[in-house]
């Protein structure tokens, strides 16, 4: 093979689809996250809640977003990524019990809020379970198993 026949065109960057990604993520990230106040007026009227209620709700859920962002890295390196998604399988099992039997609850409060099915329509709940544990195994699985594919000897070499 001669370099006359390789061909002229440039092969493309992945880098570069990499960055773009990431640029469409955060730019729908931090969209959302600034154009919040487009959202408290009817937060507020649909839940009659104040503002500092509705405020107090997004930045609890920031926070938590952020802070196990924070935490589960260094977890992830000291327990292993494995140990660590079935942990977080386990927390979402527990989460969902307790969820599902507030929400079986509180069904009186929220009846006013939904049209067009009864408050413990059994369809609702358990697609609701089904919809969280499906988002749950592959938010542990997919990074569990794109981590198990390093060798350990070259992520030692590498660092």
């Amino acid at each position: 093979m001669s370099l006359n026949s390789v061909s002229s065109h440039p092969r493309i960057f992945y880098g570069w689809l990499v960055v773009a990604a990431a640029f469409a993520v955060t730019f729908v990230g931090f969209g959302s996250a600034y154009t919040f106040s487009a959202f408290v007026g009817p937060l507020q009227k649909d839940f009659v809640a104040s503002r500092a209620a509705v405020s107090f709700v997004f930045s609890l859920a920031g926070f938590l977003y952020f802070g196990f962002g924070i935490v589960s890295g260094p977890l992830a390196d000291r327990w292993g990524s494995r140990r660590l998604a079935v942990i977080g399988m386990l927390l979402t099992g527990i989460g969902l019990a307790v969820g599902l039997g507030m929400a079986f609850g509180a069904t009186q409060i929220l009846s006013s809020l939904l049209y067009g099915i009864t408050p413990t329509d059994a369809t609702t709940f358990i697609a609701v379970a089904i919809v969280l544990c499906v988002v749950t195994v592959l938010a542990c699985y997919l990074p569990a198993r794109r981590a198990m594919r390093v060798d350990p000897i070259v992520a030692l070499r590498y660092e």
